[in-house]
């Protein structure tokens, strides 16, 4: 049973944690004075950057050997996020669950991500290899997504979700590590920012895509976010990250 007022309460809650963090920026963070370099830092930016060569390290890092990989965490991410298009609707709706016990399910998503973030190193030294991490991790979200999709039984679908978590958890980390190797005598700072805006771009089509998807079916998010992953995997087995690990470093040579 819903309460009145709870969607209040909510937004309450929301504001007064803001206001918390807000007052633990202002009083916990030193203050800087920047006034005495304030004139001299914006000579020297306006000195020193140029748009043009700005656009240019962008279209080097977007046609570059890096073009699968931004690739694949577009996928990746949109995947995951068409699956969570309208859950608490789709939740309610294949379950029969109160917003209470839809809350826990999406609070417990995200405590399994957090606690798998101290597990992520351990994984990383087990395979010592980011892409088959990648490649592993994907066919687990894909397997963990399907599950979540088509259970009737809620407890299975805390299994997947826990499955889900953890692979995302550790499919960030491992691709944020081939960025920055892969990227290590490039524009860091520009394949960073590209790599925060194809996650943006993948919020933004995933809402309307996966409406879209569920006005034909009530899965239709989940079964389209499978493929999308799915997808992802097939780009990784064609396209290796280790292979293009060694073609960049190949073409790095030639060009010394």
């Amino acid at each position: 049973m819903v309460a009145e007022g709870g969607f209040l309460l909510v937004c309450l809650a929301g504001s007064a944690l803001f206001f918390i963090n807000l007052c633990i920026v202002w009083y916990a963070l030193p203050h800087i004075d920047t006034n005495k370099k304030n004139d001299n830092n914006k000579k020297n930016a306006a000195a020193s950057f140029d748009f043009l060569n700005f656009f240019a390290s962008m279209k080097k890092a977007l046609f570059s050997d890096m073009w699968d990989l931004f690739l694949v965490k577009f996928l990746l991410t949109f995947s995951v996020l068409l699956y969570r298009t309208n859950l608490g609707l789709v939740l309610e709706q294949r379950f029969d669950i109160t917003p209470k016990e839809i809350g826990y399910l999406i609070s417990y998503s995200g405590i399994v991500g957090t606690a798998s973030g101290f597990g992520v190193g351990k994984v990383a030294d087990f395979y010592r290899d980011d892409s088959k991490v990648m490649i592993h991790f994907t066919v687990l979200l894909v397997a963990a997504i399907l599950g979540m999709t088509f259970t009737p039984y809620i407890w299975l679908y805390v299994v997947c979700q826990t499955v889900m978590s953890f692979s995302n958890a550790n499919l960030r980390v491992a691709s944020t590590n081939i960025a920055i190797e892969r990227g290590r005598n490039k524009e860091t700072g520009v394949l960073m920012g590209l790599n925060q805006s194809v996650i943006s771009m993948g919020r933004i089509g995933a809402p309307l895509l996966g409406g879209l998807v569920q006005e034909v079916h009530l899965v239709g998010a989940g079964l389209v976010g499978a493929v999308f992953a799915l997808l992802a995997c097939a780009i990784m087995v064609v396209v290796p990250p280790e292979r293009s690990d060694s073609q960049a470093v190949g073409k790095e040579k030639k060009e010394l």
